[in-house]
């Protein structure tokens, strides 16, 4: 059994917020995916910061990673069990 991430914008946020609970209000950022990796870049408001956020599937992990680039330093990383994320919506079974 394998499993894909299913992240949007919205969901990107509340994945986001449920490891920062300092999150700005984004109303600027950008969104992408490729795979198993999803990314969103925003400017932090108050600081001006340039903040990417990254989530990536690895082996059954999902693994969350905030950098500031304006730094060039990793500052929040956290993992997600598979059952969190299938319980939000965020990762679905597909067949091998």
């Amino acid at each position: 059994m394998s499993y894909k991430l299913n992240l949007n914008k919205s969901k990107m946020y509340a994945l986001m917020s449920a490891v920062n609970t300092d999150l700005p209000q984004l109303h600027k950022c950008d969104f992408s995916h490729h795979r198993t990796c999803y990314w969103m870049s925003y400017q932090h408001p108050v600081t001006g910061d340039d903040i990417h956020v990254t989530v990536t599937l690895v082996l059954g992990d999902t693994i969350i990673c905030f950098r500031n680039e304006s730094k060039g330093t990793d500052y929040l990383i956290k993992h997600f069990s598979i059952q969190y994320l299938m319980n939000h919506g965020m990762l679905r079974e597909v067949s091998a």
